[in-house]
């Protein structure tokens, strides 16, 4: 009998693709999953669910879980409270043997939390909701995994892991208005669920909108218009078939690259019979103690962080403005936050590590040989711009 799992159908071709012998090797560490805060433990028990059937896995929520995920999507973005596991990393962890769409408890718990703030509807309608705004994001992660394969398995394309290598320079630009790849996942979410009516008459648009705009960039960025949209589509297609970032993608689409395929990227919305939406399984990942395992990967606080700025990337005050900046060791200009909160955002924190040429997992490392910026300090010597 045919396999039913999309990753076993599709595991020939996987097989048949390779390393660019022109390009260093892939890194070990390749994250296997949307999972923003690299390193976290996101393990847990899993329970497969159909969103249209099964009901919620029983189980009561801390309310400190429940907080934490709702600090860390505006942090870090909806991705912190569920995230997609590609099929090419099936046999990989975390939940080796499985791949697809995990919701987080926590993080089901976090959104149903922020649509009842805003909203006296039925708690029931209101998680279900939450579910779907997930589960909508999360499926345009699935579509450009899928849609990746397809070009990589052209003639054309030689069998290179394309979208690996896309994965592994997408690390420069997440959480920068560059990773084209969450804007529209969230744009496409947006559209898909904007006219649900609820219960008192309303539309679901309203609190998904305001969830969006409270995500850091470049979730809270996804209310473009067609034109716009095609735009970004484009360039993200340029980056996958190339197996680059975004931003360095754009110049290709700017010198006549490979912008014809950017409308191929567009998801259907239909039940495509070969990769519609019920070939991605769906997960509700039950954590313990959540709030304590996303809390060390959360931004630094500002007295760290200007020690991190004045010591390790010997930064120098900009002359007085109306924003505080510092000129780094590599000439680049690097705003600090504005004190509007004891510690830095996510997206704060990842537009400086973009400037410096340093990626969270680089932040991390080097937080821990200097023992937080005490020692061994300015580093040794200045890194470029990371996609410059």
């Amino acid at each position: 009998m045919a396999s039913t799992d999309f990753a076993e159908v599709v595991e020939p071709w996987l097989k048949e693709l390779k390393e660019d012998s022109k390009r260093p090797p892939l890194p070990d560490d390749l994250e296997t999953t949307t999972f923003p805060l690299g390193g976290a433990d996101i393990e847990g028990e899993i329970f497969e669910i159909n969103t249209e059937s099964s009901p919620f896995p029983d189980g009561a929520l801390a309310e400190e879980d429940i907080e934490a995920g709702r600090k860390a999507y505006r942090e870090s973005g909806i991705d912190v409270l569920a995230f997609y596991k590609s099929f090419r990393f099936r046999d990989r962890p975390p939940f080796r043997g499985r791949w697809g769409i995990f919701l987080i408890d926590a993080g089901i718990g976090a959104i149903e939390a922020e649509y009842v703030a805003a909203a006296g509807l039925p708690q029931d309608e209101l998680r279900k909701l939450a579910i779907d705004t997930l589960v909508a994001h999360e499926r345009y992660h699935f579509w450009i995994d899928v849609w990746a394969l397809g070009q990589e398995v052209l003639p054309t394309c030689n069998q290179i892991k394309r979208y690996e290598y896309y994965l592994d320079r997408r690390r420069i630009v997440c959480l920068t208005p560059y990773d084209y790849e969450e804007s529209l996942a969230n744009h496409y979410a947006y559209s898909r669920l904007r006219s649900r009516k609820l219960s008192d008459g309303s539309r679901a648009g309203r609190l998904i909108k305001t969830l969006f705009q409270e995500s850091p960039p470049p979730y809270s960025d996804f209310t473009f218009n067609p034109r716009e949209r095609a735009k970004r589509e484009g360039w993200l297609a340029a980056a996958v078939v190339n197996g680059l970032d975004a931003l360095t993608a754009k110049p290709l689409i700017a010198r006549g690259g490979s912008a014809e395929i950017g409308p191929s990227i567009r998801p259907v919305y239909a039940r495509h019979p070969a990769v519609g939406h019920q070939k991605c399984p769906i997960y509700v990942l039950k954590t313990t103690g959540y709030a304590e395992r996303i809390q060390p990967f959360q931004g630094p606080q500002l007295k760290e962080f200007r020690h991190f700025i004045e010591r390790y990337l010997g930064g120098e005050k900009e002359p007085r403005s109306d924003h505080e900046y510092y000129k780094i060791d590599n000439g680049e200009k690097v705003k600090f936050p504005n004190p509007h909160d004891k510690e830095v955002r996510g997206y704060e924190l990842k537009g400086t590590l973009l400037k410096a040429g340093m990626t969270q997992s680089e932040f991390r490392q080097a937080r821990r040989a200097t023992r937080n910026w005490t020692k061994d300090c300015p580093r040794s010597e200045p890194k470029p711009p990371l996609g410059g």
